[in-house]
């Protein structure tokens, strides 16, 4: 299947007292390595959607020199956005006019094999114990007219979008398992830093 990647890495971090796209995890930037995930994914294009102040054009035009089988593009939030992740989706959605796999940053433990897996292969959505999974799903380019409806009507829930699609048969929606929570663990704050960072050592010894 022909499909596009994003890359979300625009939130405003409020509660981590720093950009949390640019957290060292093992060494690299947080985005960094959530961008290696889905290159590795092997998409036609990977849009790396953020706020401009994050000036990550020049490292991106370095990383796509490294891999030149996938087209690597940037595409900024206007300034005066307010509308969570989901203005974000809908320009990549619509730039790439294909099934856009989609993942946030803040999800350090997701790796590429669960999103082949589970997402990709199966085409799907998936829903855990605090209900849609919005940030690491594979949005249909038929979703793209309900996504800019929401926003001109200032509903910004990703979730409403989704459901509205699974039930127009647009995309499909799983449950996660309980032992498959851990790859949506989002990191917030410092505390979650250190959760992950404990759960990735416990993981790695099982």
């Amino acid at each position: 299947m022909k499909f596009c990647a994003a890359l979300i890495t625009g939130g405003r971090s409020s509660r981590m007292g720093a950009d949390k796209a640019f957290l060292d995890w093992h060494g690299v930037p947080l985005w960094e390595a959530q961008l290696e995930k889905l290159i590795a994914l092997g998409p036609e294009t990977v849009f790396v959607a953020g706020r401009g102040e994050q000036a990550l054009a020049a490292r991106v035009a370095e990383i796509a020199r490294l891999h030149p089988g996938v087209e690597l593009r940037c595409i900024s939030d206007p300034p005066d956005e307010n509308c969570g992740p989901m203005g974000a989706i809908a320009r990549c959605l619509l730039a790439a006019r294909a099934p856009l796999l989609v993942l946030a940053v803040d999800l350090p433990l997701m790796t590429a094999e669960f999103l082949r897996a589970r997402v990709l292969e199966r085409g799907v959505f998936l829903r855990g114990a605090s209900g849609c999974e919005c940030m690491a799903g594979l949005y249909a380019p038929e979703m793209l007219p309900a996504l800019e409806a929401a926003m001109a009507s200032g509903d910004f829930a990703l979730h409403r979008v989704i459901e509205a699609a699974e039930r127009a048969g647009l995309c499909g929606m799983e449950s996660v398992s309980d032992a498959d929570e851990v790859f949506f663990m989002n990191v917030n704050t410092p505390e979650d830093v250190k959760t992950v960072l404990r759960i990735e050592k416990q993981r790695a010894r099982a």
